[in-house]
C-alpha cells in the first residue's frame, strides 16, 4: 500500500477534489479493492510488490478520448485509474480502476468502459482487467451495468467487466462489512445525503469513527480512513473540524491532543500525488507549525523519519 497519511484540514471548502480523494483511495487501498472486487486477480497478483500507478498514461488515454467524442470528458464524474500489477508467476497485468464518483451524469457508463479498453489495447497491446465502482444506480436506458453490447448488420459486439453497485447495499450492510472499501463507501453515501448539514455530516462521522475503533484493522488503516472521511464529509464548521480531529486522535492514539488548521497551500500539495517540487518547504513548514511529531510528517511526506529529523535539525541549528 502507499505511504500513511494522518488527518489534517483546511478552512476553504472550495480547495476539496472530490475525485482527488477517490484517486488517493485506490493509491492506498488498491489491494482491499481487488480483494473485494475482483478475488481472483487478487488471489494471483503478488502484492509484495506495488501496483504501479500509470497516471500520466491514463491522462493522455482520457485526452484521446476527449478529442474524439464530445460526451467523453475530464468531468467530476469520473476517477479514471491504471496500474500495472504483477502476479505470482512474474506476468504483468494491466488493471484499469474505473470509479464512478458521483453515480449519475456524464454519459454512459459502459459505452465509456468499451472506449478506454479499447484505447488501453491500442496503446498497449493487452485488454485490461476492468472495474467499475457504482455508488448510484444508472439511468434504465442505458441497460444492465457491466457489460457493453452492440450489434449491426451481423456484426456483433460484447464487452463485460467487473463492478461493484454500492447502491445494492443498505446502510447496515455497508457498516457491517469488515472492509475499508464498504466503510468508505459508506461514508460517501451520507456525505451526499446530508451534504447541507455540517450537524447531521459530524453525528455520523462520530458513529463511523466508533466503528473504525471497534475494527481489528492496523493503526495505519485507521489513520489513512480518518484523513479520507475527514476529506469525504467536507465540514465547513471549523468547530467540528477541530472536534473530530481532537476526538479521533484520542480513540485511535489514546492521547489528547489540540489542532490548528494546516494553511491551505500544504493541503493542496499534499494531495499532488508524486510530485517532488516544493516536498522540502512542505516538510519546513510542517516542523515550523510545531503540532506535528517527526514520524507524522513522515507519514504525510511520505519521506524517512531520519531525513524528517535531519531537516528538523538544521531549522533548529540555524535559529
Amino acid at each position: 500500500m502507499a505511504g500513511e497519511k494522518i488527518n489534517m484540514m483546511t478552512d476553504d471548502e472550495s480547495a476539496y477534489d472530490f475525485d482527488g480523494i477517490w484517486k488517493d483511495f485506490v493509491h492506498d487501498f488498491w489491494q482491499i479493492i481487488l480483494r473485494d472486487c475482483i478475488p481472483d486477480l487478487y488471489d494471483d497478483a503478488d502484492l509484495e510488490r506495488e501496483a504501479e500507478f500509470l497516471d500520466k498514461e491514463m491522462h493522455e488515454i482520457s485526452q484521446q478520448l476527449d478529442g474524439e467524442s464530445n460526451a467523453v470528458s475530464n468531468s467530476k464524474w469520473y476517477v479514471d485509474n491504471l496500474l500495472k500489477i504483477y502476479l505470482k508467476d512474474g506476468r504483468e497485468e494491466w488493471v484499469l480502476l474505473h470509479i464512478e464518483i458521483q453515480g449519475r451524469g456524464g454519459e454512459m457508463i459502459s459505452l465509456r468502459m468499451f472506449r478506454y479498453s479499447c484505447m488501453i489495447f491500442l496503446r498497449y497491446g493487452r485488454q485490461p482487467v476492468a472495474l467499475a465502482i457504482l455508488t448510484a444506480k444508472r439511468p434504465k436506458r442505458e441497460g444492465e451495468p457491466g457489460v457493453y453490447r452492440s450489434a449491426m448488420f451481423g456484426t456483433k459486439t460484447e464487452y463485460s467487466y467487473n463492478t461493484l453497485m454500492a447502491y445494492d447495499f443498505s446502510d447496515e450492510e455497508l457498516l457491517a462489512n469488515d472492509s475499508p472499501v464498504h466503510l468508505f463507501i459508506y461514508a460517501v453515501k451520507i456525505a451526499s445525503k446530508y451534504r447541507r448539514s455540517d450537524e447531521k455530516k459530524f453525528e455520523y462521522m462520530r458513529k463511523i469513527l466508533k466503528v473504525l475503533v471497534e475494527r481489528n484493522w492496523d493503526i495505519g488503516t485507521r489513520r489513512k480512513f480518518v484523513m479520507f472521511l475527514e476529506y469525504a464529509m467536507r465540514l465547513r464548521n471549523r468547530e467540528y473540524k477541530v472536534q473530530f480531529m481532537e476526538e479521533s486522535t484520542e480513540a485511535l492514539e489514546g492521547k489528547k491532543v489540540r489542532y490548528k488548521p494546516i494553511r491551505e497551500e500544504l493541503r493542496e500539495e499534499f494531495f499532488k500525488e508524486g510530485r517532488e517540487e516544493g516536498r522540502a518547504e512542505m516538510i519546513r513548514s510542517f516542523i515550523c507549525s510545531g503540532f506535528l511529531t517527526d514520524e507524522q510528517i513522515a507519514i504525510v511526506t511520505k519521506q524517512s523519519p531520519e531525513d524528517v529529523a535531519a531537516l528538523r535539525h538544521e531549522i533548529e541549528g540555524a535559529r
